[in-house]
């Protein structure tokens, strides 16, 4: 079972309104919200086994994985606080 997450930063107007997150039916692979500090964006990326996740964006490896409930980061963006907000829509 997935859920739906949107990063939002007050600061510098940076948003990803829909960042899907968790599996479907099996537990491998399963999508794993992230910050991309080469590209500046958050996302989520598919993680399967041994393989190295990537950036969806800029394909980049060293991708920091962020933990999938309401908390408070740093943009990569502008650097102030922002908020990973997790909503009540779910997928399978």
């Amino acid at each position: 079972m997935g859920g739906i997450a949107k990063f939002n930063c007050l600061n510098c107007g940076y948003t990803e309104e829909k960042i899907g997150f968790g599996h479907g039916k099996h537990a491998e692979p399963h999508l794993q919200i992230y910050c991309c500090n080469r590209c500046k964006t958050v996302g989520s990326t598919w993680v399967n086994g041994d393989e190295q996740p990537r950036c969806g964006i800029c394909y980049e490896e060293e991708i920091t994985p962020l933990e999938t409930k309401n908390t408070s980061l740093n943009c990569p963006r502008c650097d102030t606080l922002a908020v990973l907000a997790i909503l009540e829509d779910t997928w399978d």
